[in-house]
């Protein structure tokens, strides 16, 4: 249902328009724009206020598609397409055209045949109807799900991790649980994107308050300590963001507290050894840790003092 629909406003031809892009975006994405993983709100709620993520990121389907979808499910009305038409002249970019081949592998039946084969279609209109016995139609044949490429990872990802930092972990959790899931299966351990990936969904369940499924996610990254010798590397930046982020969730549930210490001591020098955006990276959680150290009463002045310790700025 559009907006307009559960808010009881005005219902126009554009309503409509909205659930077609429902439709679409089920179509392409193999699940509905959105679904009931979020606490505190349902499926209603986010049809009134939460924008879709582009269908694309979910590994499926054209990205040129993107923009009609997104425009067919605006919330506001004067935002969406005019009228059929304008969906149309969009879609059938995309048909079949005369001459092509049929798909690999076979579908039935064939839903391509009218545009690819046209007098094909013709001719079997121009023959006399015969009635088939009554039994069940052959089996239809689909196409194996594609495994997840890696730009389409990284795209998901960048997305998740803009939301994370405009303060919306509630928004992406579930998104990264399914990717996660998605690029294990995709491209196999051990693998950095597959790390960066399980980082920013411990940093969304750190972020919504659960922090003990948040340490168990930092702590399969921290047991791969073998990699901070080479701190130039992106996969020991993982593992020091995964030590301050796991300090961070032990620290607030009353735990730790001394081993958050323990853990600036250990980052904060090796800060000024990495590239600049992954020193920024690491500097910025450990002044997180550190402040949060500061308020439980911790070792206050032991927390100050190694945060003065941070560089101001790390060339590249």
């Amino acid at each position: 249902m559009a907006p307009e629909q559960l808010l009881e406003q005005e219902i126009t031809p554009r309503t409509d328009l909205y659930a077609l892009g429902c439709v679409l975006y089920l179509l392409l994405a193999g699940r509905p724009p959105f679904i009931a993983d979020r606490p505190g709100r349902g499926v209603p709620g986010q049809h009134i206020n939460d924008k879709p993520i582009p269908p694309s990121a979910h590994g499926c389907g054209p990205d040129d598609l993107d923009d009609l979808v997104l425009r067919l499910l605006e919330k506001d009305p004067r935002d969406r397409p005019a009228d059929t038409a304008e969906v149309l002249a969009v879609l059938s970019l995309h048909l079949p055209r005369i001459g092509d081949p049929a798909p690999d592998p076979a579908l039935t039946p064939d839903p391509t045949v009218p545009f690819r084969a046209p007098d094909a279609v013709r001719a079997s209109d121009a023959a006399p109807v015969v009635l088939a016995p009554n039994r069940a139609a052959p089996p239809r044949r689909v196409r194996a799900r594609r495994f997840l490429s890696r730009a389409q990872a990284s795209a998901r990802l960048v997305q998740a991790s803009e939301e994370l930092r405009a303060g919306n972990p509630e928004a992406v959790r579930g998104d990264l649980e399914n990717l996660l899931a998605e690029a294990v299966q995709s491209f196999g351990q051990p693998d950095v994107l597959i790390d960066r990936i399980r980082l920013a969904l411990a940093d969304s369940f750190r972020l919504i308050g659960e922090c003990a499924v948040a340490a168990e996610h930092y702590a399969v990254l921290v047991g791969d300590r073998g990699a901070l010798p080479n701190q130039g590397g992106e996969k020991g930046t993982i593992v020091l963001c995964a030590m301050l982020g796991e300090a961070e969730c032990l620290a607030a549930v009353g735990r730790g507290e001394d081993g958050g210490v323990a853990v600036l001591r250990t980052c904060i020098p090796l800060v000024a050894t990495l590239p600049r955006a992954l020193a920024d990276e690491v500097a910025d959680r450990c002044r997180d840790l550190g402040v949060q150290l500061m308020e439980l009463g911790h070792d206050v002045e032991a927390a100050r003092h190694l945060l003065q310790e941070l560089p101001e700025r790390v060339d590249t």
